[in-house]
């Protein structure tokens, strides 16, 4: 483990406040390390209709410039429940309210520069009561597709999403285990 001998804040925004760290390694060595303020954990969740088709969004990625394909999710509170905030991330992007919320676990998507959390779920029961969206998300198309759709899609190099591909394999993985 490091031994953090100072933080300084050198950046800081509404979304991201970026921190320097100077640091000592177990071997006497100094150096200096960037992280961000861990202001919010995350949600993904897999919905899955009664018809087995899988819920995934289309929106545009401004930082790659391309309309992306991934599970729908967002921020939620460090205080806020888990459970609660996969609800309410996957109504306000889906339009779509999960009657039965399975958890699947964790993965850290930014490990080496914040501890963030992005939790994995899966909705079942699913209820359309309309589209709950914020302003930023407006561009989203929701699309649903067959497992072995996603998967083709996969292969085609349709879907780039990091978080997602690793979620479809902790999802995949599960489902192998109930076997």
């Amino acid at each position: 483990m490091y031994k953090i001998l100072k933080t300084e804040k050198l950046f800081e925004h509404k979304r991201i406040t970026i921190l320097e760290d100077d640091i000592e390694y177990e071997n006497g060595e100094l150096s200096k390390f960037l992280k961000f303020e861990h202001k919010a954990n995350a949600a993904q969740v897999i919905g899955i209709r009664d018809d087995g088709k899988i819920c995934l969004i289309r929106e545009y990625s401004h930082t790659v410039g391309e309309r992306l394909l991934g599970f729908p999710g967002g921020l939620i509170g460090l205080e806020e429940d888990k459970f609660e905030g996969g609800k309410r991330e996957f109504l306000e992007e889906t339009g779509y309210s999960a009657g039965k919320l399975e958890y699947l676990g964790m993965t850290y998507p930014y490990h080496r520069r914040l501890p963030e959390k992005l939790f994995l779920f899966v909705a079942r029961e699913l209820t359309e009561l309309g589209e709950q969206r914020e302003d930023s998300e407006q561009d989203m198309e929701v699309v649903w597709m067959t497992e072995a759709e996603v998967g083709q899609a996969i292969k085609k190099n349709e879907i780039t999403n990091a978080q997602t591909l690793a979620h479809w394999a902790i999802y995949k993985s599960q489902l192998a285990k109930s076997d």
